[in-house]
């Protein structure tokens, strides 16, 4: 079996009860990776009327006729019907070798044509291939039925639907993405690397870009410009109106090779539905086969029957080939919009941009899309999914897996558009643990949104539920806007966490980190700076905002707070003074931090404490005791200073 689940005719050829009649491909052998969805045995001469296609055909040729005309259209039709291949036992009709008109014409329709030169029992063969066709359905619903519960497993230690994403798309080794029903991009997750090369040679309308894992977002900006651009008319009862603008318009818009999408289990590649939930394979001329079950899947997702989520697909498909779209897409709407069966929330789109789609990614997108619409029942959980995705493009753009070149198509898509010539500055707020939301952001996300429309500037918000970061892009006119935006920015994030209800007693706020303005060029280094500084600044006193460029001393210690050498500055520099507090009293730790903080001033100092000056000389001379040092010394000064603020990041 092939990495798609079904039996092809070469295989067919393969086991033992065809391989003893000793078969000969006497026409069309560049088409035996065929998929063979039944096998039918027939003796008639009109037996074309009664196949559905995809069907291995066995006879001994009482029904082709005598004739060659008859020879010639006994063929034709069985290439128009769309079978997998014919198959003629020699020594009834025939014998010998078969004749010429039926050789021509299946070399000319490229139908499969084989001759046998030995008898078989038909029934044999028929059992035969049938049991390897369930075999391949069954591991194929089986392999789906994996995704599913390795995607429930995840949900159930608290991933989300990012999660599910990328762990889809690494299984269908394609990029998948999570639009609004009106194109809107929700969520983009790349394969992180190929699962297998692809089966067969495939051409797809928009380039993977330079590896197999191409950036998601990159591929959708793409699909949206190209459905942008003037083509057919494009009225409410175009094709694919609904979503112009969207990926799921281009996976509609198919036009299926069989050797790209065979069918199976009731997955149909032509768009057609399949017969009693049995698999139809794809028709070779591109037309629906005859037939329709319910419960069928179809190559745009549609249709639920194999997924047991009511309402996870309903609805139709547009004709292949309506446009320049990506051959052989899947999407699968997930219900739950609005009042009705029939609303839909979201659309789950899979593109085969790095490989054919096989029936079982087909399944595997309708058992995910049932788990999606359970996570997209929370309140706004669109607006999470949203700043999850936007969080990842600024995470990856701080961490070089997006070029700077690339990052400014990719922020349109996601609705960033500052004024051409401008600057953009970095900011990041980071929540200490007691802060993060419990495995829900959405509430966050949507006060930060509504604060941040007060600023007044174009904003790209993301967040980072893991670190506890939400990461921002500022649009500015100029660098002498930076401040003033700063403080509207901080304020308004301030109020957000406030908002939301994250604030406890006793817990640190949050620290908001501004960066160095700049433009697309220094963008990801600003923000990878700004969220390291960011992690840094935890612990210090609170300000509204901390200033990237003033906290480059604390972010090398930072850095460095896991190497043993700074512990053990830290004991030598003021080791002393610390024990002294943990046993006396009162602590001079306090005292210390205050003279070094208004730079060795005593009165400002003592003003800070509340004590009298001859109380402070005091102090200062037992600190400088302690420690043999002297306090008036720059050196010494820098040391504790540098000393004081490891201290908190190794404690």
């Amino acid at each position: 079996m092939d990495a798609e689940a079904t039996i092809t005719v070469r295989d067919a050829l393969a086991l033992p009860a065809l391989r003893r009649g000793l078969p000969e491909v006497v026409a069309a052998g560049e088409n035996l990776d065929r998929p063979v969805r039944w096998v039918h045995a027939g003796e008639v001469p009109d037996i074309a009327s009664l196949l559905k296609g995809g069907e291995l055909l066995l006879t001994t040729g009482l029904g082709i006729g005598a004739r060659p005309a008859e020879q010639r259209a006994f063929v034709r039709n069985l290439a128009e019907r769309g079978i997998a291949a014919l198959v003629v036992e020699l020594g009834g009709r025939f014998s010998g070798r078969l004749p010429g008109p039926l050789l021509d014409t299946a070399r000319d329709r490229g139908l499969p044509l084989v001759q046998l030169h030995r008898q078989v029992p038909f029934v044999t063969v028929t059992e035969e291939i049938h049991t390897e066709i369930v075999n391949g359905h069954y591991a194929m619903l089986r392999s789906a039925e994996e995704v599913h519960r390795r995607c429930t497993e995840l949900l159930l230690r608290g991933g989300g639907a990012p999660d599910v994403l990328r762990l889809l798309a690494g299984f269908a080794g394609n990029p998948v993405f999570l639009e609004t029903p009106d194109g809107r991009l929700l969520y983009a997750a790349s394969p992180a690397a190929p699962e297998s090369p692809a089966a067969a040679p495939h051409t797809a309308a928009v380039s993977a870009g330079p590896g197999p894992a191409a950036d998601a977002v990159q591929i959708w900006d793409r699909l949206r410009r190209r459905r942008a651009e003037p083509g057919p008319p494009s009225g409410p009862g175009a094709p694919g109106a609904a979503f112009r603008g969207g990926a799921a318009a281009d996976a509609r818009e198919t036009d299926v090779r069989r050797s790209e999408a065979p069918a199976a289990h009731g997955v149909k590649s032509d768009g057609g539905k399949a017969d009693g939930g049995k698999a139809d394979g794809a028709r070779s001329d591109g037309r629906k086969a005859d037939g329709a079950g319910p419960g069928a899947a179809r190559p745009d997702g549609r249709g639920s029957g194999l997924t047991g989520t009511a309402g996870a697909a309903s609805g139709h498909s547009e004709p292949a080939g309506t446009g320049a779209g990506i051959r052989g897409g899947c999407v699968v709407d997930i219900p739950g919009g609005g009042a009705g069966p029939g609303s839909v929330r979201a659309r789950l789109v899979v593109l085969p941009v790095d490989r054919p789609l096989a029936p079982v990614h087909r399944i595997a997108a309708e058992r995910t899309a049932g788990l999606l619409a359970v996570v997209l029942m929370q309140a706004r959980q669109e607006e999470e999914l949203a700043a999850r995705g936007r969080g990842d493009f600024l995470t990856d753009l701080a961490e070089g897996r997006t070029a700077a070149a690339d990052a400014p198509a990719q922020a349109r898509v996601l609705g960033f558009r500052p004024a051409d010539g401008g600057v953009l500055l970095p900011v990041v707020m980071r929540l200490p643990a007691e802060l993060m939301p419990a495995g829900d952001w959405a509430v966050l996300v949507r006060a930060a949104q509504e604060e941040l429309t007060t600023v007044g500037l174009p904003v790209l918000l993301g967040v980072r539920p893991v670190e506890g970061r939400v990461p921002l892009l500022l649009g500015l006119r100029s660098e002498g806007e930076r401040a003033a935006a700063a403080d509207r920015v901080a304020a308004a994030l301030r109020a957000a966490v406030e908002r939301a209800g994250l604030p406890r007693s006793g817990a640190a706020p949050p620290v908001v980190v501004v960066g160095v303005p700049g433009g697309w060029s220094g963008a990801g280094a600003g923000l990878r700076h700004a969220a390291e500084a960011a992690a840094a600044a935890q612990g210090l006193p609170d300000r509204p905002w901390h200033d990237a460029r003033r906290l480059d001393i604390d972010l090398l210690l930072w850095r460095l707070r896991e190497h043993p050498d700074l512990a053990a500055f830290v004991d030598r520099a003021i080791g002393p003074l610390l024990a002294h507090d943990r046993g006396s009293r009162p602590a001079l730790l306090p005292t210390l931090e205050a003279y070094l903080a208004h730079a060795g001033r005593k009165a400002e100092t003592a003003r800070e404490l509340h004590l009298n000056r001859q109380t402070l000389y005091d102090r200062l001379a037992r600190i400088a005791q302690l420690l043999a040092a002297d306090l008036d010394d720059p050196q010494t000064v820098l040391g504790l200073n540098l000393a004081l603020q490891a201290r908190r990041l190794t404690r």
